[in-house]
């Protein structure tokens, strides 16, 4: 398996594409990997994208169910020593890495998200959320609902309310760091407007 993801990959190269980079996603059982992921992916020549594992409904996670997997203090701790050692703290997303270590230190932190007007997703069944979370509580409905027409969706009062809960910081803290994406300096995101 592992040979042949290093073809797809030789491949890919070929095909020049502009951005073609390695993913490594930490989880507790593969942490102690990323120095070496970042040593593999320099022999592929590939710049390495790090991203940190969440549970979500999205990811099959029932809204109900505690079923969010945890770091220990010193399983944090190593983390850190390692994206550190790699200088994932410096450079394009050092922001993540801040990210991230207060998340799982429990630190506070305000910002202001721009989900629901910067992006939408949108769930195979149709229902719209502003961000990749699909809590029922930011369900800005379902497509259907509106016969496939999201700028209707979206003037909706449902929607707004969503959206006034996201300006409100209703749904914060939050643990997945794209919200930041879109206050960091340089990353100007487009904004929805329903009436254009």
């Amino acid at each position: 398996m592992f040979n042949k993801a290093i073809k797809t990959i030789e491949l890919l190269k070929k095909l020049d594409l502009k951005r073609l980079r390695m993913q490594f996603t930490v989880f507790p059982d593969n942490y102690k990997y990323i120095e070496w992921a970042d040593t593999f992916s320099k022999k592929m020549g590939l710049p390495l994208y790090i991203n940190f594992g969440r549970a979500s409904v999205r990811f099959g996670k029932q809204e109900n169910n505690n079923d969010e997997f945890y770091f220990t203090e010193n399983q944090i701790y190593e983390i850190e020593q390692s994206l550190k050692n790699i200088n994932f703290d410096k450079g394009q997303y050092k922001w993540r890495f801040i990210w991230q270590m207060k998340w799982w230190k429990g630190e506070k932190f305000n910002y202001d998200c721009f989900m629901g007007y910067r992006s939408l997703d949108i769930d195979p069944y149709g229902n719209v959320f502003p961000c990749l979370l699909w809590k029922e509580e930011l369900n800005m409905g379902n497509l259907s609902d509106f016969n496939g027409d999201i700028r209707r969706l979206y003037s909706s009062e449902k929607a707004q309310n969503v959206l006034k809960i996201i300006k409100n910081k209703g749904c914060q803290p939050c643990s997945f760091s794209c919200a930041i994406k879109s206050v960091i300096e340089g990353n100007k995101g487009i904004y929805f407007e329903p009436n254009n």
